[in-house]
């Protein structure tokens, strides 16, 4: 853990590979019960304005700190599973 309680979390993006909402629409699929954060670095990303309209329980934003990690796997446990509608 870095000073400042930060977490490093390294990103990659993989050319051709799916995305964090079909890879949340796929997992859905496979598990109606499973929960899911998105997470990205991308300040621009319309899923961070609005997780759950895009089905993901929680929603993690750069840079990662151990609290803002704690605090949004508890929501997602607490909380009720959130779906999909009309797969965005």
């Amino acid at each position: 853990m870095a000073s400042g309680g930060a977490l490093d979390a390294s990103q990659e993006q993989i050319p051709g590979g799916i995305g964090g909402r079909e890879a949340n629409a796929r997992l859905e699929a496979l598990d109606p019960e499973a929960r899911t954060i998105a997470a990205s670095g991308d300040s621009n990303d319309p899923v961070l304005a609005d997780h759950g309209a895009y089905g993901f329980d929680g929603v993690l934003a750069e840079p990662y700190t151990a609290r803002g990690v704690s605090q949004v796997l508890d929501r997602c446990r607490r909380g009720p599973r959130r779906r999909l509608h009309g797969g965005r």
